[in-house]
């Protein structure tokens, strides 16, 4: 039933194969998932402390999504920062151990920079009985940056997983 330059085909949306729609998106979610983990682990390529990075993807009734994290809490320390002013630490309550640390300090990481460089302590030893005031940091925020560069991108996948789905489904008639 052609007119003019257009043809018309009704659409038999019974046939529709959503199992074939889902598989796509679901290997794409495990695809992104990877991306995400690859993301974290590139913030901490030269730290000595490697924390592990785990993905789920899961859906519920109306949704799906993936999910990358780590139980870590050095990194959840360094992504989300400590406390605003400080802390002190304090001395032993040994009287005859003192406190030793490095007087230099360059961190290796940097706020919202994905990636990790040279750094950690230098400088001259310093040994002491008192308490210390350890100044805060500010927060890394590794996964804000890493939502906000793979919204985009995470999208146009998506989407591109739900055509490719539905192109096979579609083959079947």
């Amino acid at each position: 039933m052609a007119r003019g330059a257009f043809e018309f085909k009704k659409i038999a949306w019974r046939a529709l194969d959503v199992k074939e729609i889902e598989a796509e998106v679901y290997k794409e979610l495990d695809r992104e998932g990877d991306i995400f983990i690859r993301q974290y682990e590139a913030t901490t390529r030269t730290w000595n402390h490697k924390p592990k990075f785990w993905k789920t993807v899961g859906r519920s009734a109306y949704k799906a999504g993936v999910r990358a994290y780590t139980d870590d809490w050095i990194y959840q320390l360094v992504d989300y920062g400590a406390r605003k002013k400080g802390w002190w630490i304090p001395k032993s309550a040994n009287p005859k151990r003192r406190l030793s640390f490095r007087a230099g300090y360059k961190a290796k990481t940097t706020p919202r920079v994905i990636g990790s460089h040279q750094g950690g302590a230098s400088g001259a030893w310093v040994h002491t009985y008192k308490r210390i005031w350890h100044k805060a940091h500010k927060p890394r925020e590794f996964t804000a940056e890493i939502l906000k560069r793979r919204a985009s991108p995470f999208a146009k996948n998506i989407q591109a997983a739900i055509t490719r789905g539905f192109e096979k489904s579609m083959k079947r008639w």
